[in-house]
């Protein structure tokens, strides 16, 4: 196995937009993707709301929104044909050897609710270990919904370390009752508080992650081992979400610079993991991350398998709604068709930056029923039902502003078919017209992990398309 040798992130050098002509193109390119913007400083409202409410007296709720918590009354999964109906249980409990019932921070729950700023609710998670005996580059449903719900829990870890009360080491108890082992979380430890965002804010020190890593050794029936090395990255949280803006850097390079410069930093600790490990023979590796989060996790699966690091068929790479994170010309090469991508259609994020300018994302590009498909109505009221059941809460149905979202990208295309086309002020001006009237609610709910994790879970696999209906 060759040993990745990358820069450490304290060497990794501070990148300020040089003239006022890329400071415009920066400020233009935020106006133009301002669904990315809108989502993403949501996520850094909420952390800070829940920041500012861990610090006054009384101002956090220890009960959380789950009716399934707070009745203790069991809701019943049983029309999920793989998933195990659970009672309610403890954070991380062990229900069976595939199922635990885990806790998590929801940006949905503390949008909604004002006396759970935290957002602290609960799923079930499946997991299945024979999942690694079979090959990475098929793809895998179970794992796709597990997956779903490690991105919620790894977002959420940033609680444990930002000041929150009574916040739960979220990622270490689920991977634990998982069966992992070596949890590190040891990233978040400066990037998740008030402080520290508005110090990288002050010094530029946008180009970073959080990251939770973690392994599990496995023997199958045959009597070998195996390891399973875990890494999921965080999402955009403060001011980290200022790096999805800036595309090229100082210049033209194929991969999305703030997302590129973040996967280096997480690469470097991926490497420094394994080299601790004892000899990780019949290496898989389990990798995924939501937003800024899955567009790293998209460059690092595609620079693994460059390296060699692992085989393509002991690859787990699944992301959700990640932006497009690279202008390469070899994003669906058969090499990467073991990356897996989750879109849902009316979520804008994975629509930015436009492939009109040249952008995709490395390997399989998987979408959710659209609006325009003829069993929405009947896949959209079951999501509702587990999104009900995993929050409190329902999403806000509104079929137009979905049928919108779902087409913005095209609307976009059109405008501004090469990047250079946003500094034209008649196509700005035309752009924010079409913007203008857009559910700004539905827009953000439908980027939130919570609404992929409902989707998922209230679909079949055969319900998912490897083309978007629009």
């Amino acid at each position: 196995m060759e040993k990745l040798s990358y820069k450490t992130h304290k060497e990794l050098p501070l990148r300020y937009p040089r003239g006022w002509s890329q400071r415009l193109a920066l400020v233009l390119a935020a106006l133009l993707t301002a669904g990315v913007f809108v989502a993403a400083f949501h996520d850094f409202v909420l952390s800070h709301q829940a920041f500012a409410a861990s610090i006054k007296e009384n101002a956090h709720t220890k009960g959380t929104s789950n009716p399934q918590e707070q009745s203790g009354e069991q809701v019943s999964l049983a029309t999920h044909k793989d998933m195990t109906p659970l009672a309610n249980t403890l954070s991380g409990e062990t229900v069976s050897s595939s199922t635990v019932l885990v806790k998590y921070c929801s940006e949905f729950v503390a949008a909604k609710n004002p006396n759970n700023l935290s957002g602290k609710t609960s799923t079930d998670l499946t997991f299945d270990d024979a999942w690694f005996t079979e090959d990475g580059r098929i793809y895998n449903h179970g794992l796709a919904r597990c997956l779903a719900v490690l991105c919620a829990v790894c977002n959420s870890e940033s609680q444990r370390f930002n000041g929150m009360q009574d916040a739960e080491p979220y990622a270490e108890n689920t991977l634990h009752a998982m069966g992992f082992q070596g949890v590190t979380t040891s990233s978040y430890e400066l990037r998740s508080h008030a402080l520290d965002q508005l110090g990288d804010l002050v010094t530029g020190n946008i180009y970073e992650a959080a990251y939770t890593l973690a392994y599990k050794q496995m023997t199958d029936s045959a009597g070998q081992t195996s390891m399973v090395v875990f890494v999921g990255i965080r999402g955009s949280y403060g001011a980290e979400w200022l790096s999805n803006l800036n595309l090229y850097g100082e210049g033209i390079g194929k991969d999305h610079f703030g997302f590129s410069e973040a996967k280096d930093g997480v690469a470097q600790a991926l490497a420094d993991y394994l080299a601790r490990l004892d000899k990780a023979e019949n290496l898989r590796i389990l990798l995924t991350g939501h937003s800024r989060g899955g567009a790293i996790a998209n460059l690092l699966a595609a620079e693994l398998l460059e390296a060699n690091v692992v085989n393509p068929k002991d690859l787990f790479a699944y992301t959700f709604a990640s932006p497009a994170s690279t202008r390469s010309t070899t994003t669906k090469d058969e090499l990467y068709q073991g990356i897996f991508n989750l879109i849902n259609p009316s979520d804008i994020v994975p629509k930015v930056p436009l492939p009109s300018w040249g952008f995709s994302r490395y390997g399989k590009d998987i979408y959710l029923p659209s609006v325009y498909d003829n069993n929405f109505e009947t896949y959209a009221s079951e999501a509702q039902h587990i999104l009900l059941h995993n929050t409190g809460f329902e999403a806000k149905d509104n079929t137009e502003s979905l049928q919108r979202l779902t087409n913005v990208g095209d609307e976009l295309a059109a405008h501004f078919p090469d990047f250079h086309s946003i500094f034209s002020p008649s196509k700005l001006v035309e752009a924010v017209q079409n913007f203008v009237g857009i559910d700004i609610e539905s827009l953000i709910q439908s980027h939130y992990p919570d609404s992929y994790i409902a989707w998922l879970q209230a679909v079949p696999a055969n319900a998912l398309t490897t083309k978007s209906e629009r």
